[in-house]
Parts: C-alpha cells; structure tokens; sequence
C-alpha cells in the first residue's frame, strides 16, 4: 500500500497537521493537510500546495511482471489458468480501490510485481496449483472518479474514449476526467493480450496488424471471429471490458465472469 505525503507552505514555513515544522517533516494525509488549509483560510493566511509524494514500499523477492512471465516456465496446460488467477488478483486490487471511489489510472503489465522464490514446485514448473502472489503497484496517476484528471493509462492500454489510442500521432497525452472504466479497459486489454497471444505487449508496433479499428477498439472479426477466442471461457470477459464505456462491466462483475470462468478451465 503506497503513502502518500503533502507538502503545504504557508508564508515561508511549511504546514504539517496544524503544526509548523521544518522543510525536512511532512504532512501524513493530503485530507489533514486539507483540513489545516481550510483553517488557515479562515485566518486569511496563504497556504499553497508545493507538492505530493508517492512512497512505495519494495517487496523482497519480487520481479515485474514482464520478466516472470517471459523468464518463468509456465505449464502448457495450465497457461491459462495461472494467467487468469494472477489477474483475478489484479481484479480484486482494483476492486478495493474502486469501492473507494479511486481509479488506478495506470493499470499496465508493468505495475504489476510477482513475489518470486518462495513458491516452488517440481521443476519450477508453474501450474495452477503454485500460482505466485501477484501485487498492484505505482499509484502515481490515481485519483477520484469523475473528478481528478488523468490519462486513462499509459498506450497501448489507454481506454479509447480517452483518445489516447494508436491514431494518436502525436507522442503527448490528452487528459480528462478519470473514470473506473478506464481501469476496467485497460485490465480486459491485458488479459486478452496474454491469452490471445501468449505474450505481453507494451506498445502498439508489437500487436499483429489490424487487431484495433480507427477508434482504438478491437476489431469485431479479432475478439468473435477466432473461435480460439469466442469460445474461451473468458470470452464473456472479453466482451464486457473491451467494449464502450457504456456498455462495459463495473469490476465487480468482472470478478464474478473470471471466477466462474476458472470453474471451467
């Protein structure tokens, strides 16, 4: 869980809980913070917002996720299965923060880290019934739905309603108002990526050609028309989080599709 520090200045000192201290201590909470700036303005006193800090623990015996999946012996059979339980994980953490009205707002292979070496099996062979702990990392674009403003992630897992898609030919990104839907996109785009394609991908050149329209969505003829895919028990997933904004699944139903999905692998 990361911490998150604010730094206030008021006048030429800086503001923690109330308190005046030194440059070298912060304020806990951006809402205590926010609190000692309500009641400084009633003092008619300045109090300005410097800065915010992310502090994110390490986890010992972690590697990203990129580098597990291309340097881990996955079982052929179980492939899916284990790929689905780690983001069944990734699901639930996005859940907690959803339910308290946050959106990640960068959700990417990349901010994903597996616990490695603890868990082994014969061979290090990784089967659905070793499956490593899986944890969601670096909240630094995270914010309030519909208020706080964003990016909608990092390309190519931008939702496309953000416009931040592959037709963009610029390298800059558009912001607007983040949505828990943009997490919802950019998590149904990772899964189907890795089991579609038995491989991570981070930028638009590495996806085979036309897999995405004008817009940015997937093509209909990719998601319904490969029976490797329409027949998939996590095609209804699929369909619910690679789809507009209006018609795509909050993360709860997302959970409920994956879970029953795992019944039938």
């Amino acid at each position: 869980t990361p911490i998150w520090y604010c730094i206030y200045a008021r006048n030429d000192e800086v503001v923690n809980g109330g308190d005046n201290v030194g440059d070298d201590e912060f304020s806990e909470s951006a809402e205590s913070a926010d609190q000692v700036e309500s009641a400084n303005c009633k003092s008619m006193l300045s109090i300005d917002k410097l800065m915010t800090l992310e502090v994110q623990p390490k986890l010992h015996n972690s590697v990203s996720f990129y580098k597990w999946y291309h340097t881990s012996c996955i079982s052929m059979r179980d492939h899916d299965c284990v790929i689905t339980k780690i983001m069944l994980s990734i699901a639930k953490s996005i859940q907690f923060c959803h339910a308290k009205n946050i959106v990640h707002g960068d959700i990417k292979p990349d901010n994903f880290i597996v616990e490695s070496g603890s868990r082994s099996s014969d061979n290090n062979v990784i089967r659905r019934s070793n499956v490593p702990a899986v944890f969601l990392i670096d909240f630094g674009l995270c914010g309030t739905h519909g208020t706080d403003e964003g990016t909608g992630g990092t390309r190519p897992f931008c939702a496309p309603e953000t416009t931040n898609v592959n037709v963009v030919a610029s390298d800059d990104y558009v912001w607007c108002k983040i949505s828990k839907m943009h997490d919802v996109w950019s998590f149904g785009l990772v899964l189907f990526t890795i089991i579609s394609y038995n491989s991570i991908f981070n930028h638009y050149k590495e996806y085979p050609t036309r897999v995405f329209d004008n817009r940015g969505y997937v093509r209909d003829e990719v998601l319904s028309g490969d029976p490797e895919i329409s027949e998939h028990p996590l095609y209804e997933v699929f369909m619910k989080t690679l789809c507009p904004p209006d018609e795509r699944a909050p993360i709860d139903e997302i959970i409920d599709l994956i879970t029953n999905a795992l019944i039938k692998m």
